[in-house]
């Protein structure tokens, strides 16, 4: 069987990118036919990928997609004969606009991959076509989050399937975090969605407290809100307890030297850096935003759940956390040992299983 991915553009460094290759990667190992579709850019991925994906990119530079889209849509439709491609997954909802198009009378089955959440608060217009479009038109629909898979069936008539897959780990690490570390971690696309502005101004007052004052923040990321948030931690006066380290393919070792994971992010998806995080046994102190935190943390277990948007109970969440050596120790073994449920063999289990049920 032949399976095609199709993204904006793979080289990028952001969860979706990293999602697409790891399934790309897992369903190569199991014996299929992969080919990646980048819409632009190098076509070199910065996460690891198989020498034998082929990987086809279609325009060297980011077309516009309004004034482009039957051109990325005919481009699609030669590839998807070319190669003979039984099942297409589209990495981001609005990407199965071309994909439909191209794929009309053709043979190859697609699949609308969500990876944010229905109720996104940007692009409306766009979502709300693509919604249509998907649920009436594409083979199935996947999202990250139960929530998310009950909204698409409670707010149209599908006649997609629709199931909830979650993202998923390669492996479980053997490492685990150091709670006697004085370090805070954040992951992430330095963008407003993920709302470091956010942290920064909440770090000011929780580095200020009592006997918290040797703590560091650390933020490790790449993005378009880099210069912005440098000057705001230079405001704040932070510079001394805020690094920003751009992303780099050594996260692993900022997860193990840290005790606490802090997010404030806006909206998600289903978040892997919660995941990742869990995996080393840190505990999480974040937001409840849509979607994903409430499917991944365990209130009061693993991690605290905070209300979201309330920056005033962030703040005194992440205090009592820090002041809390033994507490962060239990929640750090309770999240090694809930991660498993995240491990690929059961993930990748329920992507064959659609795959073959198409």
């Amino acid at each position: 069987m032949i399976i095609s991915f199709f993204y904006m553009d793979i080289s990028g460094v952001g969860g979706m990118e990293r999602m697409t290759l790891r399934l790309a990667s897992e369903l190569h190992n199991q014996g299929y036919k992969i080919i990646i579709v980048s819409l632009f850019g190098s076509g070199k991925p910065f996460f690891p990928c198989p020498e034998e994906i082929d990987i086809q990119v279609l325009y060297p530079k980011k077309p516009n997609n309004y004034i482009s889209y039957f051109s990325i849509a005919g481009k699609m439709r030669r590839l998807f004969k070319d190669y003979q491609v039984d099942v297409h997954i589209d990495t981001g909802i609005v990407n199965s606009l071309f994909s439909l198009q191209a794929s009309r009378g053709l043979k190859t089955k697609i699949i609308s991959w969500e990876h944010f959440n229905y109720l996104m608060p940007q692009i409306r217009w766009r979502l709300w076509i693509a919604h249509r479009a998907i649920t009436r038109y594409s083979a199935a629909v996947v999202t990250l989050t139960h929530e998310d898979a009950n909204l698409y069936k409670k707010n149209h008539h599908c006649k997609a399937k629709v199931l909830c897959i979650p993202n998923f780990l390669p492996t479980i690490p053997k490492e685990q975090s150091k709670m006697s570390s004085r370090n805070i971690l954040a992951v992430g696309r330095l963008n407003y969605q993920k709302g470091f502005d956010i942290l920064l101004d909440c770090w000011k007052e929780i580095h200020s407290a009592s006997g918290l004052e040797d703590w560091t923040l650390r933020i490790v990321g790449s993005g378009e809100d880099r210069e912005s948030l440098l000057q705001q931690s230079e405001k704040l006066g932070l510079t001394d307890c805020v690094e920003l380290v751009p992303s780099t393919d050594k996260t692993s070792d900022y997860y193990e030297s840290s005790s606490i994971y802090a997010m404030t992010s806006r909206w998600e998806g289903l978040p892997m850096v919660l995941i990742e995080a869990k995996s080393y046994g840190l505990p999480i102190v974040s937001f409840d935003c849509r979607t994903g935190p409430s499917e991944i943390i365990r209130n009061g277990v693993d991690g605290i759940l905070v209300p979201d948007k309330d920056a005033e109970i962030f703040i005194r969440s992440m205090i009592s956390l820090m002041r809390d050596e033994s507490r962060r120790e239990n929640m750090s073994s309770a999240a090694k040992a809930d991660a498993v449920r995240f491990e690929s063999s059961s993930v990748v289990g329920q992507w064959k299983s659609l795959i073959q049920s198409l």
